[in-house]
C-alpha cells in the first residue's frame, strides 16, 4: 500500500498564497482545511495488479475500485483506517453503476 503522509487539506490553501490570491479565497481556503483537514490519499495494487485508489478526511473515507476489494485488503483498509484515530466510525460498502447504489 502506498499511503501519502502530505496533508491535502491544505493544497488550495497553499496554491491561493503562492498566486498571491484575493485575502478572501485565502480565508475560506483556510477555513476548509481546518473543517476538513487532514486528508490523506492511498493507492493499493493488489496481487493480481487491480489498482485501489482512495482518499481519507476527518468526516470520510473514499475507496475507488473498479472490481470487487479482496477480503485480506478489506481487513488492511480497517486496520489503516483505525490508525487514523477517527474515533468511532461505521462501515458500508456500496457499488454504483451508473445512477443506481447497490449495497454489497
Amino acid at each position: 500500500m502506498t499511503l501519502c503522509i502530505h496533508d491535502y487539506a491544505w493544497a488550495d490553501y497553499d496554491s491561493f498564497v503562492s498566486r498571491a490570491g484575493c485575502a478572501g479565497a485565502i480565508r475560506v481556503a483556510e477555513n476548509d482545511a481546518r473543517r476538513r483537514g487532514p486528508i490523506f490519499i492511498f493507492r493499493v495494487r493488489t496481487e493480481t495488479n487491480q489498482v485501489i485508489k482512495g482518499a481519507a478526511e476527518r468526516y470520510w473515507v473514499c475507496i475507488n475500485s473498479e472490481s470487487p476489494i479482496p477480503e485480506p485488503i478489506k481487513s488492511q483498509f480497517l486496520t489503516l483506517f483505525n490508525s487514523f484515530k477517527l474515533g468511532s466510525m461505521s462501515v458500508r460498502s456500496q457499488r454504483i453503476v451508473g445512477n443506481s447504489v447497490e449495497d454489497s
